[in-house]
Protein backbone atom coordinates (compact mmCIF):
# COMPACT_ATOMS: atom_id res chain seq x y z
CA UNK A 1 0.00 0.00 0.00
CA UNK A 2 1.35 3.62 -1.01
CA UNK A 3 0.10 6.53 1.18
CA UNK A 4 0.49 9.68 0.06
CA UNK A 5 0.33 13.06 2.00
CA UNK A 6 -0.71 16.24 0.09
CA UNK A 7 -1.72 19.64 1.17
CA UNK A 8 -5.53 19.94 0.70
CA UNK A 9 -6.97 23.40 0.21
CA UNK A 10 -10.24 24.23 2.46
CA UNK A 11 -13.43 24.36 0.59
CA UNK A 12 -14.90 27.92 -0.23
CA UNK A 13 -17.90 26.98 2.33
CA UNK A 14 -19.34 30.47 1.94
CA UNK A 15 -20.51 33.12 4.74
CA UNK A 16 -24.24 34.07 3.98
CA UNK A 17 -24.62 37.99 4.48
CA UNK A 18 -27.63 38.36 6.42
CA UNK A 19 -28.53 36.31 9.22
CA UNK A 20 -31.33 33.46 8.74
CA UNK A 21 -34.59 34.56 10.87
CA UNK A 22 -37.74 32.68 11.57
CA UNK A 23 -40.59 35.03 10.86
CA UNK A 24 -42.58 36.17 14.11
CA UNK A 25 -45.92 34.73 12.17
CA UNK A 26 -44.53 31.44 12.41
CA UNK A 27 -43.71 31.29 16.51
CA UNK A 28 -47.51 32.90 16.74
CA UNK A 29 -48.88 30.00 14.85
CA UNK A 30 -46.65 27.87 16.38
CA UNK A 31 -48.34 29.09 19.89
CA UNK A 32 -52.10 29.10 18.69
CA UNK A 33 -51.58 25.74 17.31
CA UNK A 34 -50.78 24.72 20.45
CA UNK A 35 -53.26 26.82 22.52
CA UNK A 36 -55.80 25.42 19.74
CA UNK A 37 -54.91 21.67 20.50
CA UNK A 38 -54.41 21.89 24.46
CA UNK A 39 -58.76 22.29 24.62
CA UNK A 40 -58.10 24.64 28.27
CA UNK A 41 -58.00 27.88 29.59
CA UNK A 42 -54.03 27.98 29.85
CA UNK A 43 -51.05 26.16 28.18
CA UNK A 44 -48.01 26.03 30.31
CA UNK A 45 -44.94 25.31 29.39
CA UNK A 46 -41.70 24.79 31.21
CA UNK A 47 -38.28 24.94 30.10
CA UNK A 48 -34.82 25.00 31.17
CA UNK A 49 -31.07 24.29 30.33
CA UNK A 50 -31.81 20.57 29.10
CA UNK A 51 -35.69 21.35 28.44
CA UNK A 52 -35.57 24.26 25.89
CA UNK A 53 -36.56 22.76 22.80
CA UNK A 54 -40.32 23.44 23.17
CA UNK A 55 -39.86 27.35 24.16
CA UNK A 56 -37.36 27.72 21.18
CA UNK A 57 -39.78 26.06 19.29
CA UNK A 58 -43.17 28.71 20.50
CA UNK A 59 -41.04 31.77 21.09
CA UNK A 60 -37.36 31.56 19.77
CA UNK A 61 -36.57 32.25 23.35
CA UNK A 62 -33.17 30.14 25.10
CA UNK A 63 -33.80 30.04 28.70
CA UNK A 64 -29.63 29.43 29.05
CA UNK A 65 -29.05 28.43 32.61
CA UNK A 66 -32.17 29.06 34.74
CA UNK A 67 -35.93 27.55 34.59
CA UNK A 68 -38.66 29.62 32.67
CA UNK A 69 -42.35 29.45 32.76
CA UNK A 70 -44.29 29.98 29.72
CA UNK A 71 -48.10 30.82 29.80
CA UNK A 72 -50.32 31.34 26.95
CA UNK A 73 -53.97 32.28 27.51
CA UNK A 74 -57.04 32.22 25.94
CA UNK A 75 -56.56 36.05 25.42
CA UNK A 76 -53.99 35.97 22.78
CA UNK A 77 -51.31 36.99 26.08
CA UNK A 78 -48.25 35.00 26.36
CA UNK A 79 -46.60 35.54 29.73
CA UNK A 80 -42.85 34.03 30.33
CA UNK A 81 -41.55 34.02 33.83
CA UNK A 82 -37.82 34.27 33.75
CA UNK A 83 -34.98 34.18 36.74
CA UNK A 84 -32.63 37.25 37.00
CA UNK A 85 -30.63 36.27 33.81
CA UNK A 86 -33.84 35.68 31.17
CA UNK A 87 -34.98 38.86 31.69
CA UNK A 88 -32.38 40.40 29.24
CA UNK A 89 -32.69 37.02 27.23
CA UNK A 90 -36.00 37.44 26.80
CA UNK A 91 -35.79 40.35 24.92
CA UNK A 92 -34.34 39.19 21.68
CA UNK A 93 -37.30 36.59 21.46
CA UNK A 94 -39.11 35.77 18.02
CA UNK A 95 -42.31 36.88 19.68
CA UNK A 96 -43.75 39.74 21.94
CA UNK A 97 -44.03 38.01 25.23
CA UNK A 98 -44.89 39.96 28.91
CA UNK A 99 -42.14 39.01 30.50
CA UNK A 100 -42.26 38.91 34.52
CA UNK A 101 -39.50 38.46 36.74
CA UNK A 102 -39.55 35.01 38.89
CA UNK A 103 -36.33 35.38 40.93
CA UNK A 104 -36.81 31.43 42.13
CA UNK A 105 -35.91 30.60 38.74
CA UNK A 106 -32.78 32.27 39.30
CA UNK A 107 -28.85 30.51 39.76
CA UNK A 108 -28.24 29.68 43.23
CA UNK A 109 -26.58 32.33 44.83
CA UNK A 110 -28.73 34.86 42.66
CA UNK A 111 -30.75 37.48 44.48
CA UNK A 112 -34.25 36.48 45.78
CA UNK A 113 -35.46 39.63 47.24
CA UNK A 114 -37.96 41.01 44.49
CA UNK A 115 -40.60 38.45 43.35
CA UNK A 116 -44.27 37.99 45.02
CA UNK A 117 -45.13 35.02 46.36
CA UNK A 118 -45.97 32.12 43.77
CA UNK A 119 -49.53 32.43 44.58
CA UNK A 120 -49.82 36.32 43.93
CA UNK A 121 -47.41 36.55 40.83
CA UNK A 122 -50.18 33.83 39.14
CA UNK A 123 -52.78 35.43 41.02
CA UNK A 124 -51.80 38.47 38.46
CA UNK A 125 -51.05 36.90 35.23
CA UNK A 126 -53.73 34.00 35.20
CA UNK A 127 -54.53 31.62 35.65
CA UNK A 128 -58.08 32.03 37.43
CA UNK A 129 -59.62 29.31 39.78
CA UNK A 130 -61.58 26.81 38.05
CA UNK A 131 -59.73 27.13 35.08
CA UNK A 132 -58.28 24.22 33.34
CA UNK A 133 -54.42 24.16 32.44
CA UNK A 134 -52.53 22.51 29.70
CA UNK A 135 -48.94 21.49 30.69
CA UNK A 136 -46.15 20.93 28.42
CA UNK A 137 -42.41 19.61 29.60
Amino acid sequence: MKIALRQVALPELGVPDDRPTIPMAEYEAHCAALFGGAGAERVAVYGDREHLGNLVFLTGFDPRFEETLLLLGADGRRVLLVGNEGIFHAQVAGVPLDVTLYQPFSLMGQPRDLSPPRPDLLRGIGPREGDQVAVVG
